[in-house]
């Protein structure tokens, strides 16, 4: 991916670690001063009005990355590039959705836990539209089989599973584009 084009998926990346902040801030607001300090003068004690601009955010994040889904497949962008990136994004976000899943499970009995949930996947989503693209470049392409694709598509909408078939995607079409180089 061109590194002009990579700030429309930074939002998708950086969505996680805001709802996890915002996570944080509205648990630890009573006992801890910097959280207290955030949701008292900054939003008022109104946990709404983060979890608001949180979705905001998420709004502003779909929109980029919808943008950057149809602008790769209607421009054609490198599949391999794509790959690699969309590979990197979600390596990014795995601390991230490792302390979401831990928070998580702290707060099992939460009515936040809904909002959280909502959130955590359209992250996935929209990380997984990016190596979406490059998988359906990469099979008009003729450098990925149609079938395997299919399969990788459907485990980028599934959480941890999303990040491994990421992973062999990229090395699978690496490999071949290497492959094609040397004949």
């Amino acid at each position: 991916m061109n590194k002009k084009r990579i700030w429309l998926v930074l939002p998708a990346v950086i969505l996680p670690y805001l709802e996890l902040s915002a996570l944080i801030v509205i648990h630890q607001s009573s006992g801890n001063s910097a959280a207290e300090f955030i949701m008292e003068h900054i939003f008022n004690g109104d946990g709404l009005l983060l979890a608001a601009l949180v979705l905001l955010f998420g709004l502003f994040a779909v929109t980029l990355s919808i943008c950057c889904f149809v602008l790769s497949i209607r421009n054609n962008w490198d599949a391999l590039s794509l790959a690699k990136t969309g590979m990197i994004l979600k390596l990014c976000q795995l601390p991230a959705y490792l302390m979401i899943l831990i928070v998580g499970v702290m707060l099992l009995l939460s009515i936040i836990l809904s909002p959280i949930a909502v959130v955590l996947w359209l992250a996935l989503i929209l990380t997984g539209l990016l190596t979406v693209a490059a998988i359906m470049l990469a099979v008009r392409q003729g450098d990925f089989d149609a079938k395997k694709g299919e399969t990788m598509m459907v485990l980028q909408f599934v959480p941890f599973a999303d990040i491994v078939a990421s992973v062999l995607f990229f090395l699978s079409l690496k490999k071949k584009r290497k492959v094609s180089v040397e004949e």
